[in-house]
Formats: structure tokens, C-alpha cells, sequence
């Protein structure tokens, strides 16, 4: 089935859009869908049409999946297949593009999806893959890394694989895109194609001696005439993690600098296995500081004896990186207190250099390279497993990171299909607020609580029996928050004003009720619900 081309935002629009601006349907998880294979349904009444200066040049209506109720909406999945993470995000022009590594089934290798929202980053479209291996062998990969703004286009870095994972070779490579714009105007019927536009320019970073398999390049965009990548390799005689700092002039070829160093305590213990470098610059709000946010996750070994399987920790260290020292300010954060946010990816903004603020990605499974994709209920029943979390905006407030989501959420809940969320400013000086989460028929798939001091996450409910419950703690505040978000089969938790995030996946497939108490003397000042049907803000 033919599809039609993606709309365009208009140029000139804010670097992030406010509550308020045009929302596009979000009936469906990404509104492109190639048609072969796929069972597809006509538009509901929560389509709504789209403004005349954004009209297609192919007016004909997206066909949209059936009933998924497992598959969130506003989240970004993959059309068909695996999710391994995030690969990196660009906003430019008005448009959202994530880029995200994939596998199309269990026995195919990962590749690079692209998908792009407009206005908002809540109503994902899916385009032509920009990223795949030679051959489809899972042996042979592209691996996650990172997307530069480039003019009107972009840079891509990315790891290759061959040999996987007995006798793995890597390489770090770099791939553009002229326009991006380009990108989003066709949709390739074949699954497997891959956009022609891109273009591949090879090998940015030679072998480093003393290190193997070299991989997730994160590359800042240039800096005082000077391009940074941070890779992550192995030591050779250990096999321990390193975080390697290079540099370059062009942004095509990477010369290493040397580990990084940190200087001050970390909060992280020696020994522990470091991955997936990401580092972003932040002015502190309160102090106007600017500084270095360094993120990474911990790999952590499963633990036989207590019965607790390998996992990853992501968090982050707030200070200044000169040369390949990195002085610590704040040590190791958690940057989630959640079951699943792990590996993020900032967005960069084309042509931005306030720092005042960042939008993350994660990938929402807490098991990262240890998930077995093929056990998820999700694949077998709808043909997805995993999925991205929803943008977070990231400010720096006296070295500790706030998150919130990106404006559009409102917009985006009442014109989907199923996602709800509340949303209250409550008074937790005395007792606690309990919030249940449930389906029409009341069976219940988690619990948050805010008792003023810890915020709970308690999902141990149907698939998820006997997970332990996530806690975090809260910091002394003017005003308690509570914002929880239930999209398909995920809930995210923001608390505090954005001091504490928790994004989780739970067993849920319907349409979410919320059930809200108060206990020992704990107050609603003020809440809300947002539903599907509700009129979005003028």
C-alpha cells in the first residue's frame, strides 16, 4: 500500500515547541507503516486534519496498524522487530529525528532505523532505514553511536561489528546525510532497503593500541574548532571497559587522547564495567556555572546467589572535562530510579550553544545488552519488543540533574488512542498519596507511592510478579509533584519538579485507570487527568 509523505514544520519554529502548539493524530505509535505484511485499519475520529500550510504533497490519509494494546503510542518502537538503543537524536527546523539500532527478527543483525515527529516529539513516523550491515548474518551489525547537525543535514558515527560476539572486530565509521529534510519524503515499501541519501565515508578512528573492540561513539558537535569523541574499548590485558577520549579537526578522522581520568570521588566503585559514554554541557541554573555532565551506564554482573540477574545502572557525574581529565563536582547519580532507562542519548539541537537545557532518550529495559529480545510477550504477540522513553527535558539546577517531558505531552495524550496520565501538586509533609494503576476490569499493573521523603514504584504485578519495588529519594521542596504516565505496556514517574524520574515497563494492555488515596493526613491541592478526547490547549 502506498504510503504519503511525511508533513514539514515550518521553518523558524522555537527550539523546543510550547504546550499549546499544533498536534498532529497519535491514534497509532508511528502513523507510517509500510503496508506489506501488515494488517491495516482506516483512521478514527481521533485523527485530526492537518493544517493547510503542512498538506501533503500526496494527500492521501496514513493507513495505521491494527489494535496493538501491548505497543505504546507515544513512544518510539520499532515498526517490526527488536529495539537495542537509542543511536541518536537531532532537532532541526521544527523536526524531531531519532535514529535508533534495531533488529528487523531475532535472527537478523542490528541496523539503524530513522523516525521523525513534527512539532512535538510524541508522534513518531517512520522512515527508510539509514544504517545496515552487508549481509543480514547476526554476526555482521551496526552498532549504536551518535548524529551530529551538519548544515541542513547530518553526520552519522556508528560502530560496525563482524565476527559477533565470539570473535568481534569493530570499527567506528561515519556516514552523512546532505538534507534530512530529503529523508522523510519517501518510505520505502521494502523493509530491508536502506535510504539511498546516505552516504558512507569509512573508518574515522584507526585501531588503539592496548584496545579492542572499539564502540557507541559519542561525538560532540565542534567545540573551539575542535570535534571530541568519546568510545568506549576494551583493555586488551584485562578486558576491563575504558573510556577513551579523541579528538579531530574535520569530524572525519579521530586521533585518541588517552582514558579518561577522574579527578574527586565518583561514587562508583573500582572495577565496575563503565559503557556507553555520553557528555553534555549544561550551565547550572542557579549558579550559571557551566559544566560538563558526564553520563554512563554500569554494567552490573548477575548475582547467583541473591538470585538477581546482570542489569544496568545509568547515572551521571556533573563537573569539568579539560583535556582527558574530568574533575567531579556531583559523583555518580542515578539519572533514573526506575526499572528500565538505560543508555541515553541527548539530542542535539542544530545550531544551539545556550547549554541551558538538553532532551534525553533512553531505552526502556534495565537488562541492556543482557535482554533476550525474543522472550518479550510484545514480540510474539505484536511482532515489537522494547522501546525508547519519552524525551526528557534536562536542566541543571546546584549540580543536580531535573528532568521533565518535553512540551506537547498534553496535546499528544488527548489525541491518542489510549495514553492517559495524572498529574497533582500535593502536600506530603504528613502521611502519604497512593496512586494505583489499573485496567477496566481492575486488575492492577502498578502502584506508585509519595510519602514526602521516597517516591515507590511498585510493579510486581501479572508478568512482572516478584520484581523488586523501585524507591528514590526526594529532596526537601515548596511543593510536592506528581506526574505518572501510562502509555501501552510503560509508566513513567516524575516527581519534585524533576528531581527524580522513574520510567518502567509493566504488564498492562487496555486503557489505564487511575485510583488516588491519601493517607495520615497527606493532601491534593491540585490534580488532573489526561485522557484521550479532552480538548488540547489553545
Amino acid at each position: 500500500m502506498p504510503r504519503h509523505r511525511p508533513e514539514t514544520a515550518a521553518a523558524g519554529d522555537e527550539r523546543f515547541p510550547r504546550r499549546g502548539s499544533r498536534a498532529r493524530g497519535l491514534g497509532c505509535p508511528t502513523t507510517h507503516h509500510r503496508g506489506e505484511g501488515i494488517a491495516m485499519a482506516t483512521p478514527d475520529a481521533h485523527d485530526t486534519p492537518l493544517a493547510p500550510e503542512h498538506t501533503p504533497t500526496q494527500p492521501a490519509q496514513s493507513a495505521r496498524p491494527v489494535y496493538a494494546p501491548r505497543r505504546p503510542e507515544l513512544h518510539v518502537t520499532a515498526e517490526a522487530g527488536i529495539v537495542g538503543a537509542p543511536a541518536g537524536a537531532i532537532y532541526a527546523h521544527g523536526t524531531w529525528h531519532i535514529f535508533h539500532q534495531y533488529r528487523a527478527s531475532v535472527d537478523r543483525s542490528a541496523r539503524w532505523a530513522h523516525q521523525v515527529s513534527f512539532r512535538h516529539a510524541y508522534d513518531w513516523d517512520v522512515c527508510t532505514d539509514v544504517l545496515a550491515a552487508a549481509t543480514h548474518a547476526t554476526t555482521d551489525n551496526v552498532w549504536a553511536g551518535s548524529a551530529v547537525p551538519k548544515g541542513a543535514g547530518a553526520w552519522l558515527y556508528y560502530t560496525t561489528t563482524t565476527g559477533w560476539p565470539d570473535n568481534t572486530a569493530t570499527t567506528i565509521q561515519r556516514a552523512s546525510i546532505e538534507d534530512l529534510q530529503a529523508t522523510v519524503e519517501h518510505l520505502d515499501e521494502d523493509a530491508t532497503a536502506v535510504d539511498p541519501l546516505v552516504v558512507h565515508h569509512g573508518s574515522v578512528l584507526d585501531d588503539i593500541a592496548g584496545y579492542t573492540r572499539l564502540r557507541s561513539p559519542c561525538v560532540l558537535p565542534p567545540l573551539d574548532g575542535r570535534y571530541r569523541m568519546l568510545v568506549c574499548a576494551d583493555d586488551a590485558a584485562t578486558g576491563q571497559p575504558e573510556l577513551i577520549l579523541c579528538e579531530s579537526t574535520d569530524g572525519h578522522s579521530f586521533h585518541p587522547q588517552g582514558p579518561i581520568v577522574f579527578a574527586g570521588d565518583t561514587g562508583i566503585q573500582p572495577g565496575a564495567r563503565l559503557v556507553s559514554p555520553r557528555m553534555i554541557r549544561l550551565r547550572d541554573d542557579v549558579t550559571g556555572t557551566l559544566h560538563d555532565v558526564f553520563i554512563t551506564t554500569i554494567e552490573l554482573p548477575a548475582d547467583d546467589a541473591a538470585g538477581t540477574p546482570a542489569r544496568d545502572v545509568t547515572g551521571y557525574l556533573v563537573g569539568r572535562c579539560e583535556g582527558t581529565t574530568f574533575t567531579v563536582a556531583t559523583g555518580f547519580t542515578p539519572i533514573d530510579y526506575g526499572h528500565d532507562f538505560v543508555r541515553p542519548r541527548n539530542t542535539n539541537v542544530a545550531d544551539d550553544t545556550t547549554f541551558d537545557q538538553a532532551v534525553l532518550f533512553g531505552l526502556m529495559n534495565g537488562a541492556g545488552r543482557f535482554d533476550d529480545g525474543s522472550s518479550h510477550p510484545s514480540l510474539s504477540d505484536e511482532g515489537w519488543a522494547n522501546c525508547l522513553s519519552i524525551p526528557r527535558l534536562a536542566t541543571l539546577q546546584d549540580g543536580i540533574l531535573y528532568q521533565t517531558p518535553t512540551p506537547g505531552l498534553r496535546d499528544a495524550i488527548v489525541t491518542s488512542s489510549r495514553a492517559s496520565a495524572w498529574t497533582g501538586i500535593i502536600d506530603t509533609t504528613r502521611g502519604h498519596l497512593r496512586l494505583e494503576i489499573a485496567n477496566e476490569a481492575g486488575d492492577v499493573a502498578a502502584i506508585v507511592t509519595h510519602d514526602g521523603d521516597t517516591l515507590t514504584l511498585d510493579r510486581s504485578f501479572g508478568d512482572f510478579a516478584g520484581s523488586t519495588p523501585a524507591t528514590a529519594p526526594l529532596i526537601v521542596a515548596d511543593s510536592d509533584t506528581l506526574t505518572v504516565i501510562v502509555d501501552g505496556s510503560t509508566v513513567e514517574v516524575f516527581a519534585d519538579g524533576g528531581v527524580v524520574a522513574m520510567a518502567s515497563r509493566i504488564d498492562f494492555r487496555g486503557t489505564p485507570e487511575f485510583t488516588v488515596t491519601t493517607h495520615g493526613g497527606a493532601e491534593i491541592l491540585h490534580s488532573e487527568v489526561l485522557r484521550p478526547g479532552l480538548p488540547p490547549l489553545m
